[in-house]
């Protein structure tokens, strides 16, 4: 685990709030039974939870965000409104991973990568996402962000082999 780490448990259910991967140890180390129900939640999630007065009342903290963050959490809630199911998209190299239906009945269907105004992404970059993505079924959905407006692009990588 590493020095950044933060956690916060809520237990009924046990929410789990951690910067980074969770880890095996975690359970044992906050003295977790493993029978609980348990969700594990980003801090972009805990935000949200919070505003919408989701979280046991008990554990009311004040989590800043920064830039960054408060750019995720904007277009993590035009997420929420549209519907979508979202997770932490990490494991792809991306912000989010978003399902159409409930995670436990489908696969992701999209990859989500939020970009400012200021950013610029190489080529490599974008083909190599693309790839990744679409070797695990999923299609890539561009988020720009320019004061407070999110603009969705969806882009497919589109093999040769199919046409």
């Amino acid at each position: 685990m590493s020095s950044g780490d933060e956690f916060i448990t809520i237990h009924n259910p046990v929410y789990i709030y951690q910067k980074h991967g969770i880890g095996k140890s975690l359970f044992k180390q906050k003295g977790i039974n493993k029978n609980e129900s348990i969700s594990i939640i980003t801090k972009i999630e805990y935000v949200y939870l919070n505003e919408l007065n989701e979280i046991l009342k008990e554990d009311r903290r004040n989590i800043l965000l920064n830039e960054n963050e408060k750019m995720k959490y904007h277009l993590y809630c035009e997420l929420k409104k549209k519907g979508f199911f979202i997770k932490d998209g990490f494991k792809y190299g991306c912000d989010f991973v978003v399902y159409k239906k409930h995670p436990q009945c489908c696969h992701s269907y999209y990859g989500v990568l939020l970009m400012n105004i200021h950013q610029s992404l190489i080529n490599n970059e974008l083909i190599g996402l693309c790839r990744l993505l679409h070797n695990v079924k999923k299609h890539l959905l561009l988020c720009n962000y320019n004061n407070s407006l999110i603009t969705m692009k969806e882009i497919n990588w589109v093999s040769m082999e199919n046409k």
